[in-house]
């Protein structure tokens, strides 16, 4: 992630130890530790002078570090999501050609590489169990609580249903004129 132009010139013009003292304050440690994280003396770091901590520069570092941890973590997230949903929907008929013949691994898509789990003592492909997959993925996406679970709906098909009612488009409506 590029750094706006205002972070860039406060780093530019920042001390080394603001730098070490913005990154340490970005990574959740407390003022104190902060300071002496970034070479601060003890007396210093104790006394925690507002004008040091709260100095526009390493605000403004500190704010953009933290920034871009957080921005980093959410698109790990959202890629092991991805992930988890390529499980839930996965469709065997993917492996095979017209022929019926299954395909080469190297052959298959992404999703029904990721889908795979390996090959059982026939031979035969075994994948990932789609029901946990969407079960996992209904409680990262908080629609699932046990509590409030009907256990006559089966999560596959409840997902199936979200996906797709989602991918339908409204006619009559454009949303970007509402």
């Amino acid at each position: 992630m590029n750094a706006p132009p205002e972070v860039s010139a406060a780093y530019i013009a920042s001390t080394d130890k603001q730098r070490a003292l913005a990154l340490a304050l970005a990574q959740g440690m407390g003022k104190e530790q902060a300071m002496l994280a970034a070479g601060y003396g003890k007396a210093q770091a104790h006394k925690c002078k507002d004008e040091v901590i709260k100095h526009p520069r390493v605000v403004l570092l500190a704010a953009w570090y933290a920034e871009s941890a957080i921005q980093k973590d959410a698109d790990k997230v959202e890629k092991v999501v991805s992930k988890m949903t390529d499980i839930a929907l996965f469709d065997p008929k993917a492996i095979y050609n017209a022929d019926g013949k299954m395909l080469p691994v190297n052959e298959w898509g992404e999703a029904e590489r990721f889908a795979f789990a390996g090959f059982d003592s026939q031979g035969m492909p075994k994948f990932w169990n789609p029901m946990d997959a969407a079960e996992k993925l209904f409680k990262v996406k908080g629609t699932y609580a046990a509590e409030k679970h009907v256990h006559d709906v089966n999560p596959l098909v409840a997902l199936m249903e979200a996906v797709q009612g989602a991918a339908l488009p409204v006619v009559g409506k454009d949303p970007d004129h509402e």
